[in-house]
């Protein structure tokens, strides 16, 4: 697009310097920024932008009277053009709020540069040195529960959020927390509340399980912490753990707050080590109880077995001894019973063989 600044002089706008959601016709007038002057021999070349993120300062200059003379600086901006952008704003006097100067009286200043950008959406955040608090407000509209510094050296924020505000503050596309890196010059890494439980219980796991814990587990420890600590002969947990809170804030420069946190991680990590201990000596306990009592029941199980072996023997050992002499008894009955049928069959014969009497005698009548 060629664009007429007036008094003869021309620019021209390329397609990366112009939003996807805009169309302009000829003899519109249009806001730009200059965003680079090429100087060449038959002139210099003007490029304008609407895409820049020195377009919404100027906007914001030109509609907010305390930006104008100073009172509200905006520290940083940052934009995907047609869609978001996320200006850091920071007041020079107590009295004047600058995120409420820049949104207006009920949105009227905002909502102005909204229309100017054809809709894209402003979030306008407080600007803080600490990139903690300053992650946090970036990430609006999303609440943050905690931010915690990973490595200061590479500029890593971990930032945990509630499970119903993780979709929120991630942003559709992931635009949210990509413009708030950008905005803040971290790196930030977007956790649940609930998957940090699950990291805490895993890493939690495995700390109780190591032979030595090192002092690095422990949040907020650097490097220069753990050299400085050990100078002092503090190399584990458990010697940090025994330390008091004057020594800890001595050796690291902390305030009092910072070493009986660390302080306390230290503690916690012990505690759950010794309960882990006993936990394993109760069990090797019952196990070794268990143990016996399945070798008394096996004892008594073999006891039982011999006892039945011994009667099943001696109950074979007397039928043997008997068996003889009921063979005998049953011989004698049977030769007896022979003996009785022979006299009864002798007996029978004599009968029959007996003479009939000569003469009968007539029973006598009584008249």
């Amino acid at each position: 697009m060629i664009v007429d600044l007036g008094n003869g002089i021309e620019a021209v706008m390329s397609k990366p310097q112009q939003s996807r959601l805009e169309n302009f016709t000829q003899g519109e007038r249009v806001r730009v920024v200059i965003h680079n002057v090429n100087r060449e021999s038959k002139g210099p070349q003007i490029e304008v932008s609407r895409t820049s993120p020195e377009l919404i300062k100027r906007l914001f200059e030109m509609e907010v009277p305390e930006i104008y003379d100073g009172t509200v600086v905006i520290k940083v901006a940052v934009r995907e053009p047609g869609e978001r952008a996320k200006i850091a704003v920071i007041s020079n006097e107590r009295d004047v709020d600058p995120v409420g100067a820049c949104v207006g009286m009920k949105g009227s200043r905002v909502q102005s540069i909204i229309r100017e950008l054809r809709g894209e959406k402003i979030d306008i955040i407080e600007w803080s040195e600490d990139p903690a608090i300053f992650a946090a407000n970036a990430l609006s509209p999303a609440k943050v529960s905690k931010v915690a510094v990973i490595d200061f050296d590479t500029k890593k924020l971990q930032v945990t959020v509630e499970n119903e505000q993780q979709s929120l503050a991630i942003g559709k596309r992931g635009q949210n927390v990509r413009l708030a890196a950008k905005l803040v010059g971290w790196d930030i890494d977007i956790r649940s509340e609930e998957e940090m439980k699950r990291e805490v219980a895993t890493q939690m796991a495995q700390l109780i399980t190591a032979p030595v814990v090192p002092l690095a587990v422990i949040e907020g420890i650097t490097a220069s912490d753990t050299a400085a600590l050990a100078e002092h002969g503090i190399e584990t947990v458990e010697q940090l753990a025994e330390a008091s809170v004057d020594d800890i804030c001595d050796w690291l420069d902390l305030s009092i707050d910072d070493a009986q946190q660390r302080l306390d991680s230290a503690r916690v990590i012990v505690a759950a080590r010794e309960a882990k201990a006993r936990e394993e000596e109760e069990t090797r306990a019952a196990e070794a109880t268990e143990q016996m009592a399945e070798t008394g029941e096996e004892s008594a199980e073999e006891g039982a077995e011999v006892t039945e072996e011994f009667a099943e023997a001696e109950g074979e050992a007397e039928a043997a001894d008997t068996a003889p002499l009921e063979a005998e008894a049953a011989e004698e009955t049977s030769a007896a019973v022979s003996e009785a049928e022979n006299l009864e069959e002798i007996s029978a014969d004599e009968t029959s063989a007996a003479p009939e009497p000569r003469c009968k005698r007539k029973p006598l009548s009584l008249a």
